[in-house]
């Protein structure tokens, strides 16, 4: 007797059909196992919606998300050109003036100062500051104040959506700029006089933002970790300071040996991938900032296969996906699964890690004990929204909730090739324990069709096969819609 009544193991489509055990698969697509039994899947729901941001989300296939402060941000991986970043709100980085205050001298008899004095000012937006400007000596203004002289500035009108200007000054002949006035737009459209004296403005903030410059032209894979942002350019990795994603010191990167093709959060820093290697990036500034090369060559050959599952970072590598488990990389997909479809993006949702390819969907499900399977699902993207609990899928510019519908689909099931080099007898019968009708197709070990029929759901069945010779093994195709519980092959007479 040959029997199947368990279908937790998943399939296998990398090892030879004759050499898997009897609960392993050699195709499961569009169904899933659900207590030993085979579910076959449900079908999509269409949603209303234009894009993505109509149901909560900024991302998109070509861009790598993060968010800070309830704020979401973006790089687009595949630009050539500015823009290279966005956001809900605004993109990264406050842009900094154009040029500094400009400068001139009155008369003034309260002055007492006297000396060399620079200026300089820089943008605030939402609570974040901007540089004075490029780093160099453009940003400041100079001016010479002979005793009884007072300073006319004028800062000029920022740009749209900046909300504050600052001015800073140094003190006579020093170097170190002190807060002298906070604007509003419509002030700093104005010519002001300073009169403030030199030790009164010992005592206002110092300036702080003097490399807080917006992000590096041309970043990929914005990647969040420790309230610190991560961008790749080339061979560059590059940091921008802890909890202001807004700010990135052009001096704040590390380098590799090759370009960086990936980057994803890990459990206490990230993973930067190459070609051929991983990397483990921990800390967030200059001081903690550190980077070990993990012993392995399975590097990323498209960063868009890039996901966690479980917290753990998941990748596909030349030879098939990995995932690093906070000690090692582990090949997952190895003599277990083949993947070659182009991927086009992955996501991970309740435990389950889909690559989404131009073939389908390969799943690769934790929850159920890391096991493979397929479904036929196409889309050009995808994302999970985790207080909906809800995968939405993007289809020729339709959305949908995927499985959200009460239709089913129709499952797919193909068994190893069981029998061993046992010679099967001329009659069997089949036994299909199913909730709604099967098509049921047996082949021999030479892969030829030797029975094709329909066996009826609802129950237990038992039909008849025809007889004749089938050699030796056999495997068995279903396709179905509803619970497949058991598949058994029953001789009526054994050959000896």
């Amino acid at each position: 007797m040959i029997q199947i009544n368990d279908f937790s193991a998943g399939a296998n489509n990398y090892i030879d059909r004759a050499k898997l055990g009897e609960k392993v698969a050699v195709m499961m697509r569009d169904c899933i196992p659900e207590t030993g039994s085979l579910e076959s899947g449900y079908n999509d729901l269409p949603v209303p919606a234009e894009s993505p941001v109509d149901l909560g989300h900024w991302g998109d296939s070509d861009r790598s998300v993060a968010k800070q402060f309830g704020r979401t941000y973006w790089s687009n991986n595949l630009a050539q050109s500015a823009p290279y970043y966005g956001g809900d709100h605004y993109a990264l980085g406050v842009p900094y003036p154009d040029f500094p205050p400009e400068l001139s001298t009155t008369d003034d008899e309260g002055s007492k100062r006297k000396g060399r004095y620079r200026y300089c000012m820089t943008y605030v937006r939402d609570g974040y500051e901007s540089a004075p400007g490029p780093v160099g000596d453009g940003y400041f203004s100079s001016i010479e104040l002979a005793e009884g002289k007072a300073v006319r500035y004028l800062a000029g009108a920022p740009p749209e959506g900046i909300t504050a200007v600052n001015v800073y000054r140094t003190i006579a002949e020093g170097a170190e700029f002190y807060l002298l006035e906070s604007l509003t737009p419509e002030e700093a459209a104005a010519l002001r006089t300073d009169k403030l004296a030199d030790n009164d403005l010992l005592m206002r903030n110092v300036l702080e933002s003097l490399y807080y410059l917006p992000p590096p032209d041309g970043g990929k894979y914005l990647t969040e970790q420790s309230e610190t942002f991560f961008l790749a350019v080339g061979d560059k990795l590059y940091y921008s300071e802890v909890s202001n994603c807004h700010a990135w010191n052009p001096s704040s990167w590390i380098s590799f040996e090759d370009d960086i093709t990936g980057i994803v959060e890990e459990f206490q820093g990230i993973l930067v991938l190459t070609a051929n290697r991983v990397y483990r990036v921990t800390g967030n500034d200059v001081l903690t900032i550190a980077k070990q090369e993990i012993p392995t060559r399975q590097g990323c050959t498209n960063w868009r296969s890039c996901a966690t599952l479980s917290n753990a970072p998941i990748w596909l590598s030349n030879d098939g996906l990995c995932m690093w488990d906070g000690q090692s990389v582990k090949l997952l997909s190895f003599q277990r699964y083949r993947i070659d479809n182009t991927p086009r993006f992955a996501v991970s949702a309740n435990d389950c890690y889909w690559l989404f390819g131009d073939r389908g969907v390969i799943v690769y499900d934790l929850r159920s004990g890391g096991i493979f399977y397929s479904l036929s699902t196409l889309a050009d993207y995808a994302w999970y929204d985790v207080d909906k609990d809800t995968l939405y899928l993007r289809r020729e510019g339709v959305y949908y909730r995927q499985g959200a519908s009460r239709t089913r689909r129709t499952g797919f099931y193909r068994s190893a090739l069981l029998g061993g080099n046992l010679p099967l007898t001329q009659m069997r019968k089949l036994r299909i324990s199913s909730s709604g009708m099967v098509e049921v197709t047996l082949r021999n070990h030479l892969n030829k069709i030797v029975f094709k029929g329909t066996v009826p759901g609802g129950a237990t069945r038992e039909i008849w096969l025809p007889s004749g010779k089938w050699t030796r093994g056999c495997d068995i195709e279903v396709s179905f819609t509803g619970t497949l519980r058991e598949i058994a092959l029953t001789p009526v007479q054994a050959m000896a």
